[in-house]
């Protein structure tokens, strides 16, 4: 079941995701699943407690871990969030920049992606590798991160610009770096097909549905 975000962004194409934290909630979802097998074997009947507590840590495990992604569609970029997702237009993005979430920027508005994120000490520290601290001049054909993306070259009085390769390495070599390029080339490549589209934004019913199941499993679980 997709909703119209999804609908809308057409067939997937590309994937861009962090995966140590969906592989924790694989870990999490798997050894749920392996208690209830256990408890229901050991104790019978009297396992359903076990089961709705297992069910609500699943549920929560798979909203919060596993479901956050962004990928690339042939239509635009799909944001999915924990309960809900982003279709935004090729066309429609303006600037892409990966912080504590992806943000991506439209004309009108940020919309910020779950499934890429850094944590605050990471972009902290990337920040001061862009050379945050000090003067630079930024190198030229730069996309439209410009400034978030780019290898910078500090300005000396003499000599010219002369590229610290150090943080230009660091800084280039970053996953997240390479990920906002590629949404950018898209992004350049997509937009004459979807000059007309707009962003859309729509509730996940399968998302809510598990939300749903966490507190109606805990009950469950008191109440036998």
């Amino acid at each position: 079941m997709t909703n119209a975000a999804a609908r809308a962004a057409g067939p997937k194409t590309e994937t861009f995701a962090t995966p140590a934290g969906r592989y924790l909630g694989y870990v999490v979802l798997g050894a749920a699943v392996v208690l209830c097998a256990l408890g229901i074997r050991s104790q019978g009947t009297d396992a359903f407690g076990l089961v709705g507590f297992c069910a609500a840590f699943a549920a929560l495990a798979w909203i919060v871990l596993i479901r956050p992604r962004v990928t690339a569609r042939r239509n635009g970029l799909l944001l999915q969030n924990m309960l809900r997702d982003t279709y935004v237009p090729w066309a429609a993005i303006k600037t892409c920049r990966s912080a504590q979430t992806l943000q991506i920027g439209t004309r009108d508005k940020i919309y910020h992606g779950l499934g890429l994120t850094k944590s605050a000490r990471q972009a902290s520290r990337e920040a001061r590798l862009r050379g945050a601290d000090q003067k630079t001049i930024v190198g030229p054909n730069l996309g439209m991160s410009s400034m978030a993306a780019a290898p910078t070259m500090a300005a000396t009085p003499d000599s010219g610009p002369v590229v610290n390769r150090a943080k230009q390495e660091q800084v280039a070599g970053s996953y997240f770096s390479h990920a906002e390029q590629r949404i950018e080339t898209l992004a350049r490549e997509g937009a004459p097909s979807t000059l007309d589209a707009e962003p859309v934004v729509a509730w996940d019913p399968i998302a809510i549905a598990g939300l749903l199941v966490a507190p109606l499993g805990v009950i469950f679980a008191f109440f036998n």
